[in-house]
């Protein structure tokens, strides 16, 4: 508009570019959110005062605080993964808190990949509290229970079997002999929903790197590739139903 010679602007409209760039700085600084503690959101907002203002902030905040209460307000268990007698198994599932997941690993020692699951289960259990983490000697809970069929692991909450996975599986899905605290910690999180933690990436597809390298020079080499059997054996039942639905007793 021109009025006595002086030209004056049209009001700043913003383009669709813009909006979607301003949209993603958004979507970026709530993502960063997610991994904030009470102080740490307190403080952002500190920080920057048009946060204050910040409707969708004002309730993601409040969402994200009752989140973390609610957190703090869950059942720990204290002392880490514990041993259980087959007498006491029946006990242990059934009387834990409400809603809360517990697992049990039935092991044997002189199985590698059983003992490097127990081993590495013992460490996570200390850092995730509000599981129940619990081990049997297989054959001290289940007579005749084959090392096939080892590690397996039992998932419980409210004193019923939601899920499973056992022998050849199991020892696979962790990353067999190459298995470690990142990918067993992984597989709990991603693949059997049983602890909460956030990843970028996969740990194992360093394993399956280093793997392929692992074959490719021994195939250089001429030599056979591993053949240990451990990976590559079949799966099998290794229980019945009454086992899973834990309808047999354990006295």
């Amino acid at each position: 508009m021109v009025k006595r010679g002086i030209w004056k602007g049209r009001d700043y409209v913003p383009t669709s570019e813009d909006i979607f760039q301003n949209q993603q700085e958004q979507v970026e600084k709530y993502d960063n959110w997610k991994n904030m503690n009470s102080k740490q959101l307190e403080e952002a907002v500190e920080d920057d005062l048009d946060l204050e203002d910040d409707e969708f902030m004002k309730e993601y905040r409040d969402s994200r605080m009752a989140e973390l209460k609610d957190k703090a307000n869950q059942y720990k268990f204290p002392h880490g993964m514990i041993d259980i007698t087959k007498q006491e198994y029946e006990w242990h599932v059934n009387n834990m808190p409400a809603d809360t997941l517990g697992v049990i690993l039935m092991y044997q020692d002189y199985v590698p990949e059983s003992k490097f699951l127990r081993e590495i289960l013992e460490q996570i259990a200390v850092n995730h509290k509000t599981r129940k983490f619990m081990k049997i000697v297989a054959t001290k809970c289940v007579e005749n229970f084959q090392d096939v069929d080892v590690p397996c692991l039992l998932f419980y909450k409210n004193g019923q079997l939601y899920n499973q996975i056992a022998g050849s599986k199991c020892r696979t899905i962790f990353g067999g002999l190459k298995m470690n605290y990142a990918t067993v910690e992984y597989v709990l999180a991603k693949e059997l929903n049983f602890i909460e933690k956030e990843f970028e990436e996969d740990p194992r597809d360093s394993l399956k790197t280093f793997n392929a390298f692992i074959h490719k020079k021994k195939a250089f080499l001429g030599k056979d590739e591993d053949q240990s059997g451990s990976d590559g054996e079949d799966d099998r039942e290794y229980m019945n139903n009454q086992m899973f639905r834990y309808h047999h007793k354990t006295k």
